[in-house]
């Protein structure tokens, strides 16, 4: 095989990544993996043009090659940026009103968390309505995917069980969407839900999950890592600093304090 035909063959590398970027970016299957591969090819693009450069001598056709090559990665990488900022921009609008204004971190106590409509793991309408049942809700915000998350699971599960009957406690699935459901920035699945009710079968969870529609994703779009736990009263508005992390014995804590000082 001669430079021009192995160069030739070279160029497959970035058009394959370009493949592999679109499938990414559009589709709502799990793309870790593809993502990965992505990335390691458009970094061969750049090896590829180095190799093609200092082979091509004074070939003027390899070295033409070779700078295709370059600007065929360049390329791919430029749409990453694009589209990175497309999802952020997408995620954080809040035109309407209905999604925090703020980062976690910087949400002051007393917050909205603001409304939203979607169902349960079983199918049950549920809404932001569910707050005003009790005095206080823990809503934990978790991933099927988040180890952390699956790992507090448990405690949550014996923590609910052991709550007066004022207090519940309510899960936020972020990557498990309903059937039909617009997918979301969390790369939400409809098989998702088997394993969230799998997750929570094996924890012993029989509190409300509710599943994140493009509503909850709105509520809750200045979540950026899982498990994140907010407190809130019967108006939907937080007692605390919202938990970014998991800490059962905190969310006690909180409990028993506000409850304390509501009697008084």
């Amino acid at each position: 095989m001669n430079k021009k035909t192995a160069l030739t063959l070279i160029k497959l590398i970035p058009i394959v990544s370009a493949v592999l970027s679109f499938i990414l970016i559009f589709s709502d299957v799990k793309a870790g993996p593809v993502a990965t591969v992505t990335v390691i090819l458009a970094f061969f693009g750049f090896i590829f043009f180095f190799i093609g450069r200092k082979s091509a001598k004074e070939d003027k056709t390899l070295k033409i090659l070779g700078i295709l090559d370059l600007l065929s990665t360049v390329a791919i990488i430029a749409m990453y940026v694009a589209v990175f900022f497309i999802l952020a921009n997408s995620a954080g609008g809040n035109d309407d009103g209905g999604g925090n204004e703020y980062a976690v971190e910087q949400m002051e106590i007393g917050s909205s968390i603001g409304s939203f409509e979607s169902v349960d793991m079983d199918g049950n309408a549920v809404s932001d309505d569910i707050f005003a049942e009790k005095d206080v809700t823990v809503i934990n915000v978790w991933a099927t995917f988040c180890g952390p998350c699956i790992a507090e699971m448990p405690q949550l599960a014996a923590m609910d069980e052991e709550l007066p009957d004022n207090v519940q406690v309510v899960g936020i699935v972020m990557d498990a969407s309903p059937a039909g459901a617009k997918s979301n920035s969390w790369h939400s699945n409809e098989d998702n839900i088997r394993d969230a009710k799998k997750i929570c079968n094996e924890a012993g969870v029989r509190y409300t999950n509710i599943l994140a529609n493009e509503s909850v994703s709105k509520a809750f779009d200045n979540v950026e890592a899982v498990p994140t736990t907010f407190i809130v009263d019967k108006s939907g508005n937080t007692i605390c600093k919202a938990f970014v992390g998991a800490d059962v014995e905190g969310y006690k804590k909180v409990i028993e304090d506000y409850l304390d000082s509501y009697q008084e």
